[in-house]
């Protein structure tokens, strides 16, 4: 972006420079191309920075345009076809062949990934021995949403006991797979979205009826039943009459319904009976994601009598026609089921490999009961993530968030954070504030009270403190005088040193006579000006000395050079009697 921006700036530059009708010569090329440079260099990535911030106030100030009706354009695919009306037995094992991720599900209160999904897309209630359809669309209810654009999803199937369970509060971003279908889980209570027409049918499923807003991301509530009770009753008589659409059966080979017999001999109630087919599939058939090279004619039986392995939907299938042909109410429903949990974003993501189905059967007293009869070892063992995918995978989900998904809610939920932080910030701001006057307040009442009742006390620690104070500050010259003092005294240690501070005293002798040495005045040229013979020899002496010790390192030198200062010293007096 900056070479862009560079880029077109020089372009305009060249442009107008050919429309000009007089063309500007510098004398100095070199020197305006230097100058040019630098002013690109400067201009360059501030209007970079001016466009980022522009942009940004543009994004959040903007929300996203619905690109819904792309959607129009683009072609039905496998994912799309194994959660519609009309399903063909076979078509959710060649979704699960796929590692393509299809959602993103975080559960409220859940950040350790302990939950167990198990995500209802699609219930299908009519088998003609080969497909799998679901009669109940055309009689689909439209809902409408409440004032918080909330969607009460009551169920329409038939009237069943007050279920006893947990409610369960999640939100849903879907990929987009052109499917029109909500992914809930049991038993669903209601949907909130960006939707302005949602449908449910009898069945309860739920679909998404506005062409505008594709399924993309919900939240929704649950409530998760409890485990199936014990009462249940084996008179026909006790169910209702609408529950007898799910006892159709095709034409079957005898031999289906005689295992089913055979199964359940040993079971009185139907939740004994539909434990006992559940059982029985998921320990004496294997599961594979191999589908048949040939279609068979009948593949249920193919299934049960000849070939004893498939996946999910054969399962399904087989344990929902055995249950109906016993006079048990079933259906199947195709979904997902498992996850990964990311740590990061405490989402679970939810791939085309999980795609699921499974068997609700209904029992008296109890209503709509889950069964699974796939085996749990034949579920793919996910392998636990390592740190950089989690990071990638919440790369995208923000990316996703905040980006194709950035609409008014989001806009909304934004502007309420941004207040709120900039309100938390102002407060604690204005309480620190308040903190650090009154701890300032309270200590000047402290010391106004201590000098008020001390004034000498306060006076003499104030100049003890000065005194100190002053000692402090004079450490480091008293160290150097003592260090110069012990060098003094013992010059054959440090005789460079020594021959220093002795020459110095030398040189304060002298001034004091009256012959000072000019600092542009070698040693032996300061000797010459003395006029006193005397002295003069004394200090050519000394000058001697001191030259060998200061430059030789003469210790020997060096030692004489104390007793040569005496004699300087006692010199001047000696002069000042014979004066």
């Amino acid at each position: 972006m900056l070479v862009a921006v560079t880029a077109f700036i020089l372009m305009e530059m060249m442009h107008s420079s050919e429309r000009a009708p007089v063309q500007a010569r510098d004398p100095n090329v070199h020197h305006a191309y230097r100058k040019l440079s630098f002013a690109i260099a400067t201009i360059a990535p501030v209007l970079l920075l001016l466009t980022f911030m522009g942009a940004a106030v543009i994004f959040f100030f903007l929300p996203r345009i619905s690109a819904g009706y792309l959607s129009a354009y683009t072609g039905a695919n496998d994912f799309s076809t194994g959660f519609s009306d009309r399903v063909e037995l076979g078509r959710i094992g060649q979704i699960q062949q796929s590692k393509t991720v299809m959602m993103h599900v975080q559960i409220a209160d859940d950040t350790s990934g302990s939950s167990s999904l198990k995500l209802r897309g699609v219930v299908l209630d009519n088998f003609d021995g080969r497909t799998w359809a679901n009669t109940f669309a055309p009689k689909e209810v439209t809902l409408k949403s409440g004032a918080d654009g909330e969607f009460d999803l009551v169920s329409r199937d038939f009237p069943i006991p007050i279920m006893r369970g947990r409610r369960i509060d999640y939100r849903v971003t879907l990929e987009p797979f052109l499917s029109e279908v909500f992914f809930l889980l049991a038993t669903p209570q209601r949907l909130k979205g960006n939707y302005r027409a949602v449908a449910e049918d009898a069945a309860g499923n739920v679909f998404d009826r506005d062409i505008d807003h594709p399924v993309t991301r919900y939240e929704a509530e649950s409530q998760i039943r409890l485990a199936m009770g014990s009462r249940a009753h084996n008179d026909s008589a006790s169910y209702f009459p609408d529950v007898r659409g799910y006892l159709q059966l095709p034409a079957l080979d005898p031999r289906v319904k005689s295992l089913a017999e055979e199964i359940t001999a040993k079971s009185s109630t139907p939740p004994e009976k539909a434990a006992a087919i559940e059982n029985y599939l998921r320990l004496h058939f294997g599961y594979t994601l191999q589908l048949p090279r040939t279609e068979p004619r009948d593949p249920v039986a193919n299934f049960l009598f000849e070939r004893h392995q498939g996946h999910c939907e054969y399962f399904a299938s087989s344990m929902a026609v055995m249950l109906r042909a016993i006079g048990i109410p079933s259906r199947m429903v195709n979904g997902f089921s498992g996850g990964e949990f990311n740590e990061i974003t405490s989402e679970y993501v939810i791939r085309a490999s999980d795609a699921h189905s499974w068997v609700e059967a209904y029992l008296p007293d109890e209503g709509w009961v889950e069964f699974d009869p796939t085996p749990s070892s034949s579920a793919e063992a996910h392998t636990s993530w390592s740190r950089l995918m989690q990071y990638l995978d919440a790369m995208q989900s923000f990316w996703r968030e905040w980006v194709v998904n950035y609409d008014f809610a989001h806009q909304l939920r934004v502007t309420q954070d941004a207040n709120r932080g900039s309100r938390a910030i102002v407060g604690k701001a204005q309480s620190w504030g308040r903190d650090q006057y009154q701890k300032i307040l309270d200590w000047a009442r402290r010391i106004e009270d201590r000098i008020g009742d001390s004034t000498v006390k306060w006076g003499l620690r104030a100049l003890a403190a000065l005194v100190l104070a002053l000692l402090a500050a004079s450490i480091p010259r008293l160290m150097l005088f003592v260090r110069r003092f012990r060098v003094a005294r013992r010059p054959q240690r440090s005789p460079q040193i020594a021959a220093t501070i002795w020459y110095e005293r030398m040189l304060r002798q002298a001034a004091g006579r009256g012959w000072e040495k000019s600092p542009a005045q070698t040693p032996e040229e300061f000797v010459v000006v003395i006029s006193d013979p005397h002295l003069q020899k004394r200090v050519a002496n000394f000058i001697q000395h001191y030259e060998s010790a200061r430059f030789g390192k003469s210790s020997e030198d060096a030692e004489q050079l104390p007793m040569l200062y005496e004699e300087i010293k006692s010199s001047r007096k000696t002069y000042s009697v014979e004066r």
